[in-house]
């Protein structure tokens, strides 16, 4: 069964610092190699790279951008209640498609960005 084609993060770039903490995060458009439409792109952010403490899960039904804030995922770990991501810490994310068939991509190329303020890199 064909499957959709992993997406690439593209924004943020993988080691960006100065990143607003409700960034909007861009992929590749969706794209199935049998042409079945696109369910979901679902997003996850972790404080490690494994993924075993994820801080936010989000998820769109249409296009390839997700904003990472209260509105458009939950908080989970030390990091529930909040309404976007702490200043100043470094942070993974990655992200997959799905079809309406079921079918989920590969998780992307992790990606890991530190949070700040203009001016105030994390180093």
């Amino acid at each position: 069964m064909a499957v959709p084609d992993t997406p690439t993060i593209t924004h943020p770039e993988n080691l960006q610092v100065d990143i607003r903490r409700d960034l909007t995060i861009i992929c590749s458009e969706y794209n199935h190699p049998a042409s079945v439409e696109m369910d979901s792109l679902i997003v996850h952010v972790a404080k490690d790279v494994g993924f075993s403490d994820i801080v936010w899960y989000g998820y769109t039904e249409s296009g390839n951008s997700l904003q990472i804030s209260s509105a458009y995922g939950t908080f989970y770990s030390d990091l529930a209640g909040k309404s976007r991501l702490d200043r100043f810490q470094w942070y993974y994310i990655r992200a997959k498609y799905t079809d309406i068939d079921g079918g989920q991509s590969n998780w992307s190329t992790v990606i890991n960005f530190g949070t700040g303020e203009k001016g105030c890199p994390l180093y």
